[in-house]
Formats: C-alpha cells, structure tokens, sequence
C-alpha cells in the first residue's frame, strides 16, 4: 500500500487539484514507490490522471529533488514512450505530479515473455530519441565514480537508470517508461547493462540475457571490457545496499548481477 492515502491530503490541497482535473469521481490509492510518498489514479469525468508526490516537510531532499527532475525533464521526454505531464501543484507541504494516465501493467520479464521484446524495441526508440541528450543530467560517471572508470560509462545519451519492471508498462505490444526520478547521461548501452540484471533475476541465464539484447546497435558498440566492470560494479553496488539498507529485492539484485560478473569473466 502506499506510505499516504489521496484521503490524507487536507480538502483544500485536494481542492486545488481538483481545480485543474474536474470532477473526481474516484480516487484509487496505489503501491507507491520507494522515493514516493504518494501515488493515486483519480477518475474524473474527462478521464483518469496519475497523481504521485511527495511531502516535502518529512521526505528526504533527494526525493523532493527527484521528482522536481522528473517533472522537468518530461517536456523533453518522447511523448509516445513516456507519460505526459499535465501539472504541478504545491500546498500544504505537499509536491504533487499529474500525470496522463496510460494503460498498461508492469512488464513480464521471464523467459518466454512477449513482453521482453515489446520492451527492447521501445528502448531501442528511446535510445535514438535521447542521444545527444536534449537535458541536462548528472553524468553516470560521476553517479558511479568510485565504482568504475569513467571513460567507461562516458556517453551524451540522457538514460534512465531504473528499468524495474515496475516502471515499465505494457499495453499490448507497447511499452512505456516511467518513473524518471533518476536520470543521468552517459553510454547508451547502460540501460541494456541494467535491463540484462533485472532479466537474469526473472530467471534467465546471462548467456541467454546477453543474446536478447544483442541486435540492439547501442550494445553492439559497448566495450566488451567496459561490459565486464559494469557488471561486477552493479554487483558491488546492491550488495552494499543489502548490507546497509536491506530492501528485499537487493540481494536478489547482487546475485543477478554476481552471475552476469562471473559468466563475462568466464568468457574471457
């Protein structure tokens, strides 16, 4: 369930959005995500909305400036990949995001799923889309500096960094990105480096992960040297996040990317 409820906004802040959706109708409380403290689809009578926000007097700074980075970098963000942005409210302590509310649900990512290639071609897209980069972002390589070299990760595609299924939505054959909380620049094939983790931890072998990706032209153009450092800094990375924050997807994380570390160095 999600840390608030759309009730726990005071009647004036709901009001406010109110003003700017119509006539809610409906308003269904979702899981929200690790950085949210709120996340509702509200039905109105011109269609639904996703609402997702923060409290800025008890969320951390990093999550406030998240979703202020989200909210402005969506103009820029290709509008058949990414849900649009219709507003931005804040009152009593609340930041709040009204996004178009796309159908889908979170993508498949086992072996077999059709959801996997619906998944590659709109990366593909987005890829082309974002390079060069039409934002600013933090470089990965300085995201990721006392982890790997930087000449290693250096790229001017704008990424997104966080390709859990949870923010991939799958309606049909069409894949939306969501969740952009966490941007950086860097090499394009970064997001294929992230996408093989979370396949190899849906039960793929890395052998078989690696294969699914491999028409993808940004990973053909990736070192296969820089390959093999990401993966054992990715394994690094969620390992020490199992030691210190202890979520229940990292060490499922750290394994994932321990088995895609081992097969690259077995493959010389």
């Amino acid at each position: 369930m999600p840390r608030r409820q759309w009730s726990d906004l005071t009647p004036h802040t709901r009001a406010i959005v109110a003003r700017e959706t119509g006539d809610i109708i409906e308003a269904e409380d979702l899981a929200a995500g690790s950085v949210t403290d709120i996340a509702t689809v509200l039905t109105t009578a011109h269609g639904q909305i996703f609402v997702k926000g923060v409290d800025t007097r008890t969320a951390s700074p990093r999550a406030v400036r998240g979703h202020c980075r989200e909210a402005t970098l969506n103009a820029v963000l290709p509008a058949d990949r990414v849900p649009r942005l219709y507003w931005t409210i804040e009152s009593d302590g609340w930041l709040l995001h009204g996004y178009d509310r796309v159908p889908g649900r979170h993508a498949d990512l086992r072996p077999g799923s059709p959801d996997i290639t619906s998944v590659l071609v709109a990366l593909d897209d987005l890829t082309h889309a974002l390079t060069p980069a039409p934002a600013e972002a933090l470089a990965f390589s300085r995201r990721w500096a006392d982890r790997i070299a930087p000449e290693a990760v250096a790229g001017d595609t704008l990424i997104h960094t966080d390709l859990t299924p949870r923010n991939l939505l799958v309606h049909r054959e069409h894949t939306w990105f969501v969740d952009w909380t966490e941007p950086c620049t860097g090499a394009a094939w970064i997001p294929y480096a992230f996408l093989i983790i979370r396949l190899i931890r849906s039960g793929h072998t890395p052998e078989a992960a690696e294969r699914a990706v491999a028409r993808a032209e940004a990973w053909q153009r990736a070192s296969p040297a820089a390959l093999t450092l990401f993966a054992a800094a990715a394994a690094d990375l969620w390992h020490g996040w199992h030691r210190t924050i202890g979520a229940s997807h990292h060490l499922p994380l750290a394994r994932a990317a321990d088995s895609w570390s081992e097969y690259r160095a077995d493959s010389g």
